[in-house]
C-alpha cells in the first residue's frame, strides 16, 4: 500500500504544478495575441501606404471576432502489480524439505501531453468610409512623411518596408503623424469629437529659412502677432481657397536673450515650422505672410468657451417673460 500512497501524492502535486503552468501560459498567450494584433494593423498601414504611393489599388480591412483557443491535454496511466509465490519440495529416501518464496512488485507510470493553439478572425473590406482612403492618399503623397530610396534608411525610422527593390520608410520625426494615421484609419472610427479650441493669430514674418537636405524640404521660423504656448502644435490656414496644415515645433532659446532658455508652455510669438516641400505642397514661406491662421496646441490648448449657467438661466427667463407677454396681448 505504501507505493500506492506515494503515487497518490505525486498525482496531486502534478495537478497543482499543471494549473500554475496553465495560468502562466494564458498570460503569455495574451501578450502574444496583443502583439500579433498590433503588428497586423501596422503592416496593413504600411502596405496601403506603399501601394498608394506606387499608384496601385489598395484596400483597408477591418478585423473582427478575433478568437484564440489554447487547449492543453494531459493523460496519465498508473499500474501497480504485486506477485507472490511459495514452493515446498520433498526428496527421498531421506526426508528433506525445502521452501522457496518469490516476491515481485511492478510499478508502471505513463503520461502523454498535447497542446493545440488556434487563432481565427474575420476580415471585412471597408467600402463605405472614403475618409480612410483619402487619409492614406494624402499621407503617401507627402514626401516628408513617406520616403522612398534605393538603399536602407540613413536615419532612425518608425516603420520600414522593402517593395520592388526599393525601401519605403517613415522617419522618426513623423512618428506623431504616423501614429495618428494608424489610429484614425483603424481604431478611432467612432463619432467625431468636437474640434479643440485654437489660438487665432496672424503670421507677420517667416525667418531663418533652411533646407533640410531632403530634396527641397525646408524649415522656417514663423512669427505671430499674438502669443501662443511654446510647444508642438498644428497651424491651419487658408491659401488660394484651400486649407493647408503645417507642423509646428517649440523653440527653446529666447530671442531677446539667447543665453536664457524658453520652457515648454511659456508664451511665445514664434515657433519653428516644417519640414515641408514648397514644390509638392504648393506654397513657400513668403506665401504665408499676413495670413490669418489657427494654432492648435497639442499640449496647451485654450479652454473652450462655455456659457455660464447664470446667463443661460437669465436668457431662458427672458424668453418665458416674452412668451407670457405675447399671450396677454393676444
Amino acid at each position: 500500500m505504501l507505493p500506492r500512497r506515494r503515487v497518490g501524492w505525486g498525482g496531486i502535486l502534478f495537478c497543482i504544478l499543471l494549473s500554475g503552468c496553465q495560468a502562466a501560459q494564458v498570460e503569455h498567450s495574451g501578450q502574444q495575441f496583443r502583439q500579433a494584433l498590433l503588428g497586423m494593423y501596422t503592416d496593413q498601414v504600411m502596405d496601403n501606404l506603399i501601394r498608394a504611393r506606387c499608384g496601385l489599388p489598395f484596400v483597408q480591412l477591418s478585423y473582427r471576432d478575433l478568437l484564440v483557443q489554447d487547449t492543453d491535454t494531459c493523460e496519465g496511466t498508473i499500474s501497480d502489480e504485486y506477485f507472490a509465490e511459495s514452493a515446498r519440495g520433498f526428496s527421498l529416501p531421506e526426508v528433506v524439505s525445502s521452501l522457496a518464496r518469490t516476491f515481485h512488485n511492478t510499478l508502471t507510470l505513463g503520461a502523454t501531453a498535447r497542446r493545440e493553439k488556434i487563432m481565427s478572425f474575420y476580415a471585412d473590406p471597408v467600402t463605405d468610409q472614403n475618409d480612410i482612403y483619402e487619409t492614406y492618399l494624402a499621407f503617401a503623397a507627402t514626401p516628408n512623411l513617406l520616403f522612398v530610396s534605393d538603399v536602407k534608411p540613413p536615419c532612425p525610422v518608425v516603420a520600414c518596408r522593402k517593395f520592388c527593390g526599393q525601401y519605403f520608410w517613415v522617419p522618426f520625426e513623423a512618428a506623431p503623424l504616423f501614429q495618428e494615421l494608424v489610429l484614425k484609419t483603424t481604431f478611432m472610427r467612432g463619432p467625431e469629437t468636437a474640434p479643440p479650441a485654437a489660438y487665432e493669430v496672424q503670421i507677420v514674418a517667416a525667418r531663418d529659412v533652411k533646407l533640410t537636405g531632403s530634396r527641397d524640404a525646408l524649415n522656417a521660423t514663423l512669427y505671430f502677432d499674438k502669443e501662443v504656448p511654446n510647444g508642438t502644435a498644428t497651424l491651419v490656414t487658408k491659401l488660394d481657397g484651400r486649407t493647408i496644415r503645417l507642423r509646428l515645433r517649440p523653440i527653446f532659446e529666447r530671442e531677446d536673450d539667447p543665453d536664457k532658455s524658453l520652457a515648454l508652455g511659456d508664451p511665445t510669438k514664434r515657433l519653428r515650422a516644417g519640414p515641408w516641400s514648397p514644390k509638392d505642397q504648393g506654397f513657400s514661406p513668403d506665401d504665408l505672410l499676413q495670413k490669418k491662421a489657427r494654432v492648435y496646441s497639442h499640449d496647451y490648448p485654450p479652454e473652450a468657451p462655455t456659457p455660464s449657467p447664470l446667463p443661460q438661466r437669465i436668457y431662458r427667463g427672458v424668453d418665458r417673460i416674452r412668451a407670457v407677454q405675447g399671450l396677454n396681448r393676444s
